[in-house]
């Protein structure tokens, strides 16, 4: 019965690290064949809107994003006292 159990416990381990080796492969292979688009999805100004928008979604967002920033210019000036 010992014995049954190892067998199970290599078994059950081997799969395990056979599945982890399968996935890091599969994963390195993924970022070399992706790498020639890391340059399309760029990180944008947290303050810039979207090029696509009306000219009163625009105003909106605007509005909202002035708020946010001077809600975390006064909480940063708030958290140094």
């Amino acid at each position: 019965m010992l014995i049954d159990g190892l067998k199970l416990t290599v078994i059950g381990m081997g799969t395990v690290f056979l599945f982890l080796i399968l996935m890091v492969f599969i994963i390195s292979f993924t970022s070399k064949l992706l790498a020639p688009f890391v340059g399309i999805l760029e990180k944008r100004d947290e303050l810039s809107p979207p090029k696509n928008l009306q000219k009163s979604s625009k105003k909106i967002l605007s509005a909202i994003m002035a708020a946010v920033h001077q809600y975390r210019q006064d909480f940063e000036s708030k958290s140094d006292i």
